[in-house]
């Protein structure tokens, strides 16, 4: 985030392929005015990802889809709802094309502003969804209620989402738990937000064992 992604560019990436990472960019995907652009004519936006991921030497990127309405306590418009599934597919067709990576974050199921988990579950190129339903999950049995209807509607590329001020010391053993669960499931793959945020200070020991436990598998 900082310098709009400058100093990411300039010393986060090149140090993170130095350790021998897929670095995938995170892409904002937010304000309406903007989401307008993209959906009435996605050519230029995909030809400066495609130039971007070259010039960076990135594997991919991931679309932080949140929208936000120009209108207060608005939501996004019907018309622009109606076309995003067209976007994204061709998002999708053309990282794939490309051989680069493609993720999305969204609420979760069975819609978020227009995207739509039972297209997104047969959709060639995009690899899977980062659902945020369940940040706010402090137990097992939270997560549970929280995640209702994502595995269902997304499959294999269901990518549970977990956020720092919720998952904080003391709450080591239920992480655990939802970790442990997810694994016997047969889910592979998770997203956290709780690294990258500065602001919430050094992260604790267990969040690392547990994912990496989570990534080992039970051999």
């Amino acid at each position: 985030e900082g310098l709009e992604g400058e100093l990411m560019e300039r010393a986060g990436f090149p140090a993170l392929q130095q350790m021998g990472l897929r670095t995938i960019a995170m892409v904002y995907v937010t304000h309406e005015a903007g989401i307008r652009a993209m959906l009435q004519n996605p050519a230029p936006f995909i030809a400066q990802l495609l130039a971007k991921a070259k010039a960076v030497g990135l594997a991919g990127f991931d679309v932080d889809y949140e929208p936000q309405a120009e209108a207060p306590g608005g939501t996004l418009s019907e018309g622009l709802r109606g076309s995003f599934m067209d976007f994204l597919g061709q998002l999708a067709a053309t990282m794939a094309k490309n051989g680069l990576t493609l993720t999305i974050d969204v609420g979760g199921c069975p819609t978020f502003n227009g995207f739509q988990c039972a297209g997104a579950r047969g959709m060639a190129g995009l690899a899977q969804a980062n659902c945020m339903h369940t940040f706010g999950s402090r137990s097992l049995s939270e997560f549970k209620q929280l995640a209702s209807g994502d595995m269902q509607g997304l499959g294999a590329k269901w990518a549970p989402g977990f956020e720092p001020g919720n998952m904080k010391e003391g709450n080591g053993a239920a992480f655990k738990q939802i970790l442990d669960y997810l694994r016997e499931e047969g889910v592979s793959t998770l997203s956290t937000w709780e690294v990258h945020e500065s602001n919430v200070g050094p992260q604790p020991q267990w969040l690392f064992d547990s994912v990496n436990s989570f990534l080992d598998g039970p051999d």
